[in-house]
C-alpha cells in the first residue's frame, strides 16, 4: 500500500500534543489544500480537551479491507453505535483493525457528526460482506489524516502500561470506544516512538 518511507514521513507529522481547536476558517478550506497534510501544533492535550474528544474506531477484517481503503480514499464513513450525540467535528479518531494481526492503522478526525445516511459507493468495493453494510444508519464522516503502515501491533499497544485498559482490549465487540485524556496522549506518543524507531532503522541500514 505504502512503503517504508512513507510511513515515517507520514507517522512524523502526527502532533506531540494534541491540537487546540482550529478557527473556523479551517472549516472552509479546498479538499485540495487539506490533502497537502495536516500541520498540528504542539500543544496540550489538556488545552483541548474542554472542547475535543477523542475515539477508537474499530473495523473487523472479516467485515471490511480497511488497509486497502486506507491506500485509496482520504475520506470515509463509519458506523457510530455509541456516543453519537458526543462525537463532534474536530474530534481525534485513531482507527484500529481487529484481529491478532490488527492493531493502530491511521489516525483520522471527524469531518461531519454521525446522521442517517448509506455507505458510500465507493467503500462498498471494500466491504468483504456487503450485508453488513447495507442501509441508511448512522454514520460519521472521517477525513484520514495519517495513515500507519504497518499497523502498531495489538501487542505493542496492550503492553503500554498507559493504554492496556483500553475498552477495546478489554471488550473486543464494539465500533466506537471512548478515550481518556491520557490514553489519547499515550496513543500519540506511541505512534511517535515508532516513527522514531523506523528512522533509526533506516540510518543505520543506509550507514
Amino acid at each position: 500500500m505504502v512503503d517504508s518511507v512513507f510511513y515515517v514521513v507520514r507517522i512524523a507529522q502526527v502532533p506531540f500534543r494534541a491540537p487546540v481547536e482550529e478557527k473556523e476558517s479551517r472549516s472552509r478550506r479546498e479538499p485540495a489544500e487539506a490533502d497537502r497534510g495536516t500541520s498540528l501544533d504542539e500543544t496540550s492535550v489538556e488545552a483541548s480537551q474542554s472542547s475535543r474528544n477523542a475515539w477508537l474506531f474499530q473495523s473487523n477484517p472479516l467485515l471490511y479491507d480497511l488497509r486497502g481503503a486506507l491506500g485509496l480514499l482520504r475520506e470515509q464513513v463509519w458506523s457510530v453505535s455509541r456516543f453519537s450525540k458526543e462525537i463532534r467535528t474536530g474530534d481525534r479518531v485513531y482507527l484500529w483493525e481487529a484481529g491478532r494481526r490488527g492493531g493502530i492503522a491511521a489516525v483520522a478526525e471527524i469531518r461531519e457528526p454521525a446522521r442517517p445516511q448509506p455507505e458510500p459507493t465507493e467503500q462498498l468495493r471494500f466491504a468483504r460482506d456487503a450485508g453488513a453494510f447495507a442501509g441508511d444508519r448512522l454514520r460519521a464522516r472521517l477525513r484520514i489524516l495519517q495513515v500507519i503502515d504497518p499497523v502498531i501491533p495489538r501487542q505493542s499497544v496492550a503492553s503500554n502500561p498507559e493504554l492496556s485498559a483500553l475498552g477495546v482490549l478489554r471488550c473486543s465487540r464494539g465500533t466506537n470506544f471512548r478515550l481518556s485524556l491520557e490514553e489519547w496522549q499515550a496513543l500519540n506518543d506511541l505512534i511517535l516512538g515508532a516513527a522514531a524507531l523506523m528512522f533509526k532503522q533506516l540510518d543505520s541500514s543506509r550507514g
